[in-house]
């Protein structure tokens, strides 16, 4: 999974730099979301697996987002997590599902949230080697 949130990192940054902005901005939520399912599968104290991550008749990235909000020791930075990835979800759907494209703008905006919520994952749920 952790291959996989930097594949789509890289995705979303070449297809930033070809002004491709809703396909850069749904890779930008997935490499995130990726990176949120990598977390809780390596978790020492409450791993819980990628089998796991995905009960059927669950809305699974509301149960990934709260499960990484659930393990958060800080809760000012669980508040900013859970704003900044739903600020994110809000843009992926909108990409998606919109009736406009995503602007350039946004899109800016995005690899901003990107950066912050890739941060903090990264501060609080070190990638183990």
């Amino acid at each position: 999974m952790l291959q996989r949130s930097k594949d789509s990192k890289d995705a979303a940054l070449l297809l930033l730099s070809k002004t491709c902005y809703d396909g850069s901005v749904v890779a930008f939520y997935y490499s995130v979301l990726q990176r949120m399912m990598y977390a809780l599968n390596e978790d020492e104290k409450r791993p819980l697996t990628y089998e796991h991550q995905n009960p059927l008749n669950e809305d699974i990235h509301n149960r990934i987002l709260t499960e990484i909000r659930n393990r958060f020791t800080i809760s000012k930075e669980e508040n900013t997590f859970k704003e900044n990835f739903e600020k994110l979800s809000d843009y992926r759907k909108k990409a998606d599902y919109g009736s406009e494209s995503i602007t350039q703008s946004e899109c800016l905006e995005c690899r901003s949230l990107f950066e912050r919520l890739e941060g903090q994952l990264n501060r609080f749920f070190p990638i183990r080697v």
